[in-house]
């Protein structure tokens, strides 16, 4: 063999181990949205879905990122996804024994809640940021924060957040209706796709996703404390979530 060739070779090898690591954080997860060729009305009744087959199911056995995960009955979240060419369908059914609604200022992160964390184009590595926690002014165009709170403000109406590296605030022509129940509570939501600029679906399309739950309880002393719990896997030292965009799990959207 030529010393050309081995040194080609050698290139090779040196490239493919160099990757190896960066690969390796990619979380395994894997999701699907299902189509809809007529949208759901937002309406926190879910029969329009089909139920039997959840998205993604999150609680024992899930990523604890803080607090804890007493059991099923504790919290357990049943999230369905869908969409069509226009918009994004949320429902979730929620197994959570204190369902935290109303909030003021002062306990506004400590109330139940569903984030979700985007990178639309699913193109991130650990090499795209310059730190391991990059603050939301160092997000790239294509990475969100989107969550909502069923129950929220003083008149428990939903309320559905964006979160971006230049704004921060409602999503525009957002929808979301929330219904407590006997064990919990169901909720529904529309996200038009024009609230992530950078986001193309069609049928095959893969983007980098991934989802936690804020539970807020209170404590035998009258104490707001709150749990976490992830799908997949960003770093949670502390009571700060570090963005890791590169560990997150991806989305696919389907036509089934």
């Amino acid at each position: 063999m030529s010393k050309r060739v081995l040194l080609f070779v050698g290139v090779i090898v040196v490239l493919v181990l160099s990757v190896v690591p960066v690969m390796a954080e990619k979380n395994p997860n894997k999701a699907k949205a299902y189509f809809f060729d007529k949208a759901p009305t937002i309406d926190a009744d879910l029969s329009e879905w089909d139920l039997a087959k959840p998205s993604i199911v999150i609680g024992p056995g899930s990523n604890i990122m803080r607090g804890d995960l007493e059991s099923a009955e504790d919290l357990t979240v049943k999230l369905y996804l869908g969409w069509d060419y226009e918009n994004l369908y949320v429902a979730v059914d929620v197994k959570d024994d204190s369902v935290l609604g109303t909030f003021d200022l002062s306990d506004y992160w400590a109330q139940d809640r569903i984030n979700f964390a985007f990178d639309v184009l699913n193109d991130t590595t650990a090499e795209t940021y310059d730190t391991d926690n990059p603050g939301s002014g160092k997000w790239k165009d294509d990475d969100y924060w989107v969550y909502f709170h069923p129950f929220g403000g003083d008149e428990e109406e939903g309320i559905v957040t964006i979160m971006h590296n230049s704004f921060w605030g409602a999503v525009a022509g957002a929808e979301i209706a929330a219904l407590r129940t006997d064990d919990g509570y169901i909720c529904e939501l529309v996200i038009p796709i024009i609230a992530l600029p950078e986001l193309w679906v069609d049928d095959g399309v893969v983007i980098g996703f991934d989802v936690f739950i804020t539970d807020g309880d209170v404590n035998e002393w009258g104490e707001l404390v709150i749990s976490e719990i992830m799908w997949g896997r960003f770093e949670y030292p502390g009571t700060s979530i570090k963005w890791q965009y590169w560990k997150v799990g991806e989305l696919e959207f389907v036509m089934e």
